[in-house]
């Protein structure tokens, strides 16, 4: 199974879903729904395995005594996979995430610049400042970053993946422009046996052949072999292409974000982001 497979089924889990653009459609857990539901899902999500024992009774704690929280709190807690005696307090956190800050639009975009971001300039003249809560910062700031059309993008999954199309030449043709040459392949081979497969690639980069066998699933796309070449090429250049924490991940979209070490964590130490290697 697919590391893309299973970052779905997580979502599924979650209830989280997305428009083909990629702006989340939250499905509120806590705020419309009763104690009994919320307590369900919070149980679900320590027989799977995303919540520590202690996590979940301090979580139970809190929403029994009257607190809420909707598929971003939900994330949060998942997500960070906090150490047991980290949190003293679900609920002062939760103030503290649900507070208000202002969110200064210029600001954002020259970090953004600084880390290689709009490289053929900003789009916008006029910046605002506004209030937002604090939770929403990051997924706000990746809203300004996907202003910029070449280094940040969703890929869809579902590409109308074919032999006539030969679509895994095109996407490995993608990643080498989306890489600015950094992934350089050549000679590449696409081969299907038949329609439903078995398929195999073959390519050269930085003087080395590489192959790699996706499963066929119809009209999707199975990267996770690829991707992981991909990386280990970039990684010997001190590049790489991430995506990031999983509410900006749905079904058939996954975000690919190319940076360098260095803006890699300029990003997770100013903007909060948390960013994994696609592989």
């Amino acid at each position: 199974m697919t590391r893309h497979i299973l970052l779905l089924i997580l979502i599924v889990v979650l209830g989280s879903c997305s428009d083909r653009k990629g702006k989340n459609v939250k499905v509120k857990m806590g705020i419309n729904s009763d104690l009994k539901a919320d307590i369900e899902a919070l149980k679900l999500y320590r027989s799977n395995g995303h919540l520590s024992e202690i996590l979940y009774e301090k979580l139970y704690t809190y929403l029994s005594n009257g607190g809420t929280l909707d598929i971003d709190d939900q994330l949060f807690y998942i997500m960070k996979k906090f150490e047991n005696d980290t949190i003293l307090s679900i609920e002062l956190l939760q103030i503290e995430r649900n507070s208000e800050i202002l969110f200064e639009e210029k600001q954002i975009y020259q970090i953004l610049i600084e880390n290689g971001f709009f490289a053929e300039g900003v789009p916008i003249i006029n910046f605002n400042t506004r209030k937002i809560i604090k939770k929403k910062f990051v997924e706000e700031s990746i809203y300004l970053a996907l202003e910029d059309k070449n280094k940040i993008f969703y890929f869809d999954l579902e590409g109308d993946v074919m032999k006539e199309n030969l679509s895994y030449t095109y996407f490995l043709e993608e990643m080498k422009s989306f890489t600015l040459g950094h992934f350089s392949p050549s000679n590449i081979q696409e081969s299907w046996e038949t329609n439903g497969g078995p398929i195999v690639i073959n390519y050269t980069c930085e003087n080395k052949i590489f192959t790699f066998s996706p499963s066929y699933n119809d009209d999707w796309y199975d990267i996770s072999e690829c991707m992981k070449q991909i990386n280990e090429i970039l990684k010997a250049k001190g590049y790489g292409i991430y995506t990031i924490s999983a509410e900006f991940i749905s079904g058939q979209d996954v975000l690919f974000i190319f940076l360098s070490d260095t803006e890699k964590e300029n990003l997770k130490e100013r903007l909060g982001w948390q960013l994994d290697l696609i592989k």
